[in-house]
């Protein structure tokens, strides 16, 4: 029972392919994106995985990023 539970808890991976059509981005910019590091993916064999919760936070941290950027760039123009 004690492995059920764990296999229960593992989140399936989905390739690239699928990722891309769920952010509606191109799936060679994802994969130029992952192997640089910008992107949540892993490159199992020649496949490149990820998880939709990876995705999720990704999406999540870019709006949130986007959001402050004009407050800093308000801040430089009264400073000058």
């Amino acid at each position: 029972m004690e492995v059920e539970s764990k296999v229960s808890e593992f989140e399936s991976l989905i390739g690239l392919d699928v990722a891309s059509e769920l952010v509606n981005v191109p799936y060679k910019t994802l994969v130029r994106q992952a192997a640089q590091g910008k992107f949540p993916a892993a490159k199992i064999g020649k496949c490149w995985k990820t998880r939709k919760s990876l995705i999720d936070e990704w999406f999540t941290e870019r709006v949130n990023s986007r959001r402050e950027k004009p407050a800093s760039s308000e801040n430089k123009e009264r400073n000058r």
